[in-house]
């Protein structure tokens, strides 16, 4: 296999992902608005409560804690990955460098994390 297909795939992959999580994230939401629709073409009674509790979105409360802890999860893991390469001072640097990424991102999430316990969420 030729070299160059090695990022081409990893790229796709990526957008892979990303594009299958947006297309099941919006087949729930549209779910969850023909729900409303067959209630109100049956002449349901629908109370602001409840479609704002069909329709309202509520995250996990310690979600912002398990994405930061993932994320610091995959700055060690490139870090170490990057020590396992044999003769790799060059690729260790690297993958330190790439693992700030994560790390500075998780350190945000645990952040607010932090902050939302503190007002009393």
């Amino acid at each position: 296999m030729d070299e160059n297909w090695i990022p081409i795939i990893m790229f796709l992959s990526i957008f892979g992902s990303i594009a299958a999580w947006l297309f099941f994230r919006a087949r729930v939401r549209y779910a969850e608005q023909a729900t409303l629709q067959r209630a109100i073409d049956q002449g349901q009674q629908l109370t602001e409560d409840m479609v704002r509790a069909l329709t309202n979105y509520r995250p996990a409360p310690f979600r912002d804690l398990r994405r930061g802890l993932l994320l610091f999860a995959i700055a060690i893991a490139l870090v170490g990955f990057g020590w396992l390469i044999p003769d790799g001072d060059e690729a260790a640097q690297v993958f330190t460098a790439i693992a700030l990424f994560p790390a500075l991102l998780g350190a945000a999430y645990l952040t607010m994390h932090k902050l939302g316990l503190s007002q009393g969420h």
